[in-house]
């Protein structure tokens, strides 16, 4: 359903529709302030601000939104999967993931196509992401690409999504996604540096979009995605010198549905092209650098301590009690490298990792707020 048909349901006509699909929308946006905001903000929910944008029905567009041209792109696609078999996630990645994995290749000509993340929304599920932002910054991307290839890598890399229904019942008729067309935002001041913190999971730099250069921006969704459509948008592209690099999205709800319940899966895979110019980062780090890193990962990870699940916490909790703080960086650091293979670990030495363990246990400040911390958990 779109906002047109809900207005003339409701005999308003305050959406500002069209015939042809095209409306106005609130998007919200992050409000720009001089540091880097987290999910952990206390005041975050201030932090935004919504601003009425026109809302363009993408199936009119012409020329054709294309990946490559606007950041994101509708595809026939179908994935020969029952409803049902989207809450099972062993079947998503038995039969799901080769089958999106083929669809990229054929769309984009991609060597190798690597699925490593897929998420379903429903309501009481997953909450519908309904602010305007991008899943990837460079950093997380680059980790990302670290960890993909597995192998040294030249060429070119995309980071992409796959987001399309899983509802056998019928279109989608609210919490649609819309997309911003990538060539009309405002680098760099479009991009708000955002940390998104799970507890329990390492914590991913992404961009929120700024709202104070909205009238460049070209907002865009598709209404009644069927079963057969995908939505196929970049989140990241190692070639500084493609214009669609990082696509802005945001849920949006239309008024008068707003307890659809919406039924989705959104994908995330690397796309490899190994035959294009290399645009890959310089993964090489000098020795002293990864030892300062690794240290710097260290302090941050354990001053989330009260956020980890209950048996690491329960683990770290034991050995700051008994003030085993080398044993405590010990486990952590491998646990990190060989383990969740975050970059930060994954090219230590045995020295280098000896001389990060003696760094950290060596700061009393950091032992008396481990201290401090434990005891609050405790409490």
């Amino acid at each position: 359903m779109s906002l047109q048909q809900v207005s003339e349901k409701n005999g308003t006509s305050e959406s500002g529709g069209t015939s042809n699909g095209d409306t106005t929308f609130p998007i919200r946006y992050r409000k720009y302030v001089p540091r880097r905001q987290s999910n952990k903000d206390a005041d975050s929910g201030t932090l935004t601000h919504t601003v009425p944008v026109p809302m363009r029905n993408a199936r009119n567009a012409n020329p054709k939104l294309t990946l490559e041209g606007s950041g994101f792109e509708l595809v026939p696609f179908r994935d020969g999967m029952a409803e049902g078999d989207f809450w099972n996630d062993q079947l998503i990645k038995d039969s799901y993931y080769p089958a999106v994995s083929e669809m990229i290749k054929k769309l984009t000509g991609a060597a190798e196509v690597k699925p490593f993340h897929h998420l379903v929304r429903a309501k009481g599920v997953e909450v519908y992401a309904g602010i305007a932002h991008s899943d990837y910054a460079p950093k997380a991307a680059e980790d990302l690409a670290k960890l993909s290839s597995m192998r040294p890598f030249r060429g070119r890399m995309k980071v992409i999504n796959v987001w399309k229904s899983i509802d056998d019942s019928g279109s989608i008729k609210n919490h649609h996604l819309a997309m911003c067309d990538a060539t009309t935002s405002v680098a760099p001041d479009d991009f708000i540096p955002f940390s998104n913190f799970e507890p329990g999971k390492a914590t991913v730099d992404t961009f929120h979009m700024n709202g104070n250069y909205h009238s460049f921006h070209k907002w865009f969704y598709y209404p009644e995605m069927t079963r057969s459509e995908a939505l196929v948008f970049k989140q990241w592209d190692s070639d500084p010198r493609s214009p669609t690099r990082f696509t802005f999205h945001s849920a949006i709800s239309f008024p008068g549905v707003e307890e659809y319940n919406r039924k989705s899966i959104e994908t995330r895979l690397v796309a490899f092209f190994p035959d294009e110019p290399n645009s890959m980062p310089d993964f090489s780090v000098p020795p002293k650098m990864r030892v300062d890193t690794a240290k710097a990962k260290v302090k941050e990870a354990l001053g989330y301590l009260k956020h980890w699940d209950g048996k690491g916490q329960e683990w770290a909790l034991g050995l700051v009690a008994r003030k085993k703080f080398a044993d405590l960086c010990r486990g952590y650091i491998h646990h990190a490298g060989k383990v969740e293979k975050q970059p930060e670990f994954t090219d230590l030495s045995p020295a280098q990792t000896e001389e990060v363990i003696k760094c950290v246990c060596g700061d009393k400040t950091f032992q008396g707020f481990l201290k401090k911390l434990a005891d609050e958990i405790e409490d």
